[in-house]
């Protein structure tokens, strides 16, 4: 997080709202740089090399790109961790905290949807079944599951 704030109450809060680093302007482009690097490096773990492949879907964790009928789309960092996720364990419900920790690196905290906003974003990427069912379902106050 850039911010103008930079009292230690500000860097706090916005550490404990889930900012990886916190730096307060004006600051050296190279040390932003410097901790722009650090947080990809933390963000870009080494990522299963092996293809998933399930029905019309084949998903490449270390490009992050799915193909869907020839396809291909990329995936951020976090959809496709998630999506490794869920296809790793198909027709298995997985909770929402496991998948967060999985895909986010963290916890969800009380009002947190962003586990929702990513798998949202991931649903309208891949799209549904070539039968129309969804690929992924939601379980209510569960979490969610690859649908075969």
């Amino acid at each position: 997080m850039l911010s103008a704030r930079g009292e230690p109450l500000d860097r706090i809060l916005g550490l404990e709202l889930g900012a990886d680093d916190y730096l307060a302007k004006p600051c050296d482009p190279r040390e932003l740089t410097a901790r722009l690097r650090a947080v990809l490096r933390r963000s870009h773990p080494v990522a299963s090399s092996t293809q998933l492949e399930l029905g019309d879907l084949t998903f490449s964790p270390m490009r992050g790109v799915v193909s869907v009928d020839e396809k291909e789309l990329t995936l951020t960092v976090s959809e496709s961790r998630l999506l490794e996720a869920l296809m790793r364990q198909p027709g298995e419900p997985l909770d929402k905290q496991e998948l967060a920790q999985l895909a986010l690196g963290r916890k969800l905290t009380l009002y947190d949807r962003s586990l929702d906003m990513h798998v949202s974003n991931l649903r309208k990427k891949i799209g549904p079944h070539p039968d129309g069912r969804p690929r992924i379902v939601a379980l209510r106050s569960r979490g969610y599951y690859y649908a075969l």
